[in-house]
């Protein structure tokens, strides 16, 4: 029961971040339960709401575009409008000074995520470049030019693969050497993960990804939610899956 609760939990969470796209905040959960709120300047970290238990402000540092928490001990936030980012420890302490990463003209880094190894990915969308660089700044890993077209929004790594959303709402997934393995038209907005789970904010619904299949969940109400098995190459529903195997499914994500 209590995992049932947790996965109803997570479910309300994303339909309250898909939501919050249009207010200026974020709320995401790291992997050991706490709750994190980011505002246009500050970063609020809560164990049992509404109480807050650290704070951390971004006067200095430009608005807050993303917060990485793949590492929930060491959480690092991306200011896109000065290329920053701040890294943190647990009780939101800055950990360090701030990474600046366009340091001159010749790079504009539109998209950074955590990598394995305390690593991070960023996007370069002046070279069309994903390169994994160390908390030092010293490239890992760095592509030859992609053939990409419009912005990469966001990154988040899970499992064996790097995933990117597009400012045209394209889902692009590339192996951990940064090469693009597959490119999906799903009109998607913001990429979550929950549980080994990936998921996709999109105008049809929420969209998650399992054993390479992409399936929507169209609706928050338990009773009247439908669960779709998309082609990705078009994005035309193919098959249904009956109202009446919701909870199956739902219940047993990390199945």
């Amino acid at each position: 029961m209590g995992q049932r609760l947790k996965t109803i939990h997570f479910l309300t969470s994303i339909f309250f971040f898909s939501w919050s796209l249009h207010s200026q905040i974020l709320v995401k959960t790291d992997a050991l339960g706490f709750t994190y709120e980011l505002h246009e300047n500050v970063l609020i970290k809560r164990e049992s709401p509404p109480f807050p238990q650290f704070q951390f402000g971004f006067l200095n540092f430009g608005i807050p575009t993303s917060l990485d928490l793949t590492n929930p001990l060491r959480p690092f936030v991306f200011c896109e409008d000065q290329g920053c980012i701040v890294f943190l420890d647990n009780e939101l302490n800055q950990a360090g000074s701030p990474f600046f990463l366009n340091s001159n003209s010749q790079v504009q880094i539109t998209a950074v995520c955590g990598s394995k190894g305390n690593a991070f990915w960023v996007y370069d969308h002046l070279n069309r470049q994903l390169q994994l660089l160390d908390r030092s700044g010293t490239p890992l890993i760095q592509t030859p030019r992609l053939e990409i077209q419009a912005e990469l929004i966001q990154l988040l790594e899970l499992g064996q693969n790097l995933y990117g959303i597009d400012s045209e709402g394209n889902v692009l997934i590339f192996n951990l050497f940064g090469n693009l393995i597959e490119k999906s038209f799903l009109n998607g907005a913001k990429l979550l993960t929950h549980q080994d789970v990936i998921y996709l904010i999109s105008k049809d619904g929420v969209i998650y990804q399992r054993n390479g299949i992409w399936f929507i969940l169209h609706q928050l109400n338990l009773r009247e939610i439908s669960i779709s098995l998309i082609d990705v190459q078009d994005s035309k529903i193919v098959e249904n899956v009956p109202t009446t195997q919701f909870k199956k499914v739902i219940f047993n994500l990390d199945n």
